[in-house]
């Protein structure tokens, strides 16, 4: 579901990249300071000795963890978007195909033809993509000890590294050779061959419209898009990816905020009616109701026009605002695509947080940093 979203970061792997998925969550007992973040691996892109790639699509059924090896396609470098897709798409011998690998008859033209996946309609492509993966032989569970961890973690121990290294080595190879053997069923004793469709990612560079900050999304495919990240300038100091939650104080989130939902936020800039503005654009949030869609603006603040009030929360002299900002925030509006907006103050404090305060209701949303690498590695 777009709207409530799967946001997803591309992590440094052991000679790999992991595509984790975050998890929509509240914050826990330990906070964000100190806490780790809820994730599940989505995909795998390895490195294999001969310096070619392999590709493992990640999955879940009835409580075992499976993968589905594939192919990785070339890489455009400055890519924006990375499909899911299946090939090749053959027509099987004998000429009658059953309507699982046939789906549709639009899917085969003719005997002995190939018709490309981005051609067929978006019903069969879902099809398709959830069928593939389906049969026993093509995919494989994971033992538990292969997703221990799939990334070297944070030590400060020289043992401790030494044996993540040596998990993860262990991992590789097993990956590696799971993703061999359905590959290449023959080369493994197993009489599964023949013409069998794969998935395939593939990163590619697409013409795509955005509104602010989020990107006009195409239901109709399985598609992850790379969100939009500017180099950093003198006045965009404030660029980037945020966490937080509604709520004040905020001494630490450990003790005050555990429960409350966890919004994920990217502000950038943009100039809006010849007024330099700041965007904070909602990627992801936390709770089982979700108000607003992603890709809603939380609040847009004009950076030429400081805050007419002072801060109205408590604090003492270290943590009175170094900068502050007037704009409007996100309010009820008509219906939940079309929200509405209220006006409200954005507080910089010393000790980084960002601090919006709607005018009227005092409703307080305070965002700090946030680091996914560091998080994850937790």
């Amino acid at each position: 579901n777009l709207e409530v979203g799967n946001v997803e970061y591309a992590m440094p792997g052991f000679l790999s990249v992991v595509g984790c998925r975050i998890i929509p969550q509240e914050i826990g007992p330990s906070g964000l300071e100190d806490g780790p973040i809820l994730w599940a691996p989505v995909f795998e892109i390895m490195c294999k000795s001969d310096g070619t790639t392999a590709f493992l699509l990640h999955g879940r059924e009835r409580g075992i963890d499976y993968i589905y090896p594939g192919l990785l396609k070339s890489v455009d470098r400055n890519c924006n978007v990375l499909l899911l897709e299946v090939e090749p798409l053959h027509q099987l011998d004998g000429g009658n195909t059953s309507s699982d690998h046939e789906i549709s008859q639009g899917m085969v033209k003719q005997k002995g033809t190939e018709i490309s996946f981005s051609q067929m309609v978006a019903n069969d492509r879902e099809r398709l993509l959830d069928l593939v993966p389906r049969p026993r032989q093509v995919r494989d569970f994971v033992p538990y000890t292969a997703n221990a961890i799939l990334f070297p973690p944070m030590r400060n121990d020289e043992v401790g590294s030494r044996q993540d290294f040596i998990v993860l080595h262990e991992r590789r190879l097993l990956l590696l050779q799971m993703h061999e053997r359905a590959l290449n069923p023959t080369e493994f004793g197993s009489s599964d061959a023949g013409d069998r469709d794969e998935l395939s990612l593939r990163a590619a560079t697409m013409e795509l419209d955005y509104y602010k900050a989020w990107p006009y999304m195409d239901e109709r495919q399985s598609i992850l898009y790379k969100l939009p990240t500017e180099p950093l300038k003198e006045w965009h100091e404030y660029a980037g990816l945020w966490g937080g939650t509604y709520g004040w104080p905020p001494r630490r989130l450990s003790e005050e905020k555990s429960g409350e939902a966890l919004f994920l936020i990217l502000i950038s800039y943009e100039v809006l009616e010849g007024k330099q503005c700041m965007i904070a654009t909602k990627i992801l949030e936390g709770s089982s109701y979700v108000a607003r869609p992603n890709g809603s603006a939380m609040f847009t603040m004009n950076i030429c026009q400081p805050a007419l009030e002072s801060f109205p929360c408590d604090s003492d002299g270290d943590s009175d605002p170094i900068d502050s900002f007037r704009g409007v925030g996100i309010a009820s509006g008509y219906g939940f695509r079309y929200p509405g907006s209220k006006p409200g103050s954005l507080f910089v404090l010393p000790n980084g947080l960002l601090v919006f305060i709607y005018e009227e209701s005092r409703d307080v949303l305070t965002l700090q940093r946030f680091d996914l690498a560091d998080l994850l590695r937790r």
